[in-house]
């Protein structure tokens, strides 16, 4: 990420319909959402709504297993995007 930055990419820019920080946040990748952030990515209502959609599909796969890892990622996604000025 940080290679395309320098040579000129834009951090906002979007691959089919999403941004790079909506496509973070809708896989729950929270170093992603954490970087992406601190260089300068626009939080968006979107984002925060993708994140909030990964929670939820997440949730009702972990009604199968014993794993709660998933909803702790989103939470922290989630979290990220409030603390970056999202409240919607």
């Amino acid at each position: 990420m940080d290679l395309l930055l320098r040579y000129g990419a834009d951090i906002d820019g979007s691959m089919k319909g999403r941004t790079s920080l909506e496509w973070a946040a809708a896989f729950g990748y929270v170093p992603m959402v954490h970087h992406l952030l601190a260089r300068g990515a626009t939080p968006t209502a979107k984002a925060l709504s993708e994140a909030r959609a990964g929670a939820e599909r997440s949730s009702k796969s972990e009604e199968s297993s014993e794993s709660s890892e998933p909803s702790e990622r989103y939470a922290l996604v989630v979290d990220a995007l409030r603390a970056a000025g999202i409240e919607s």
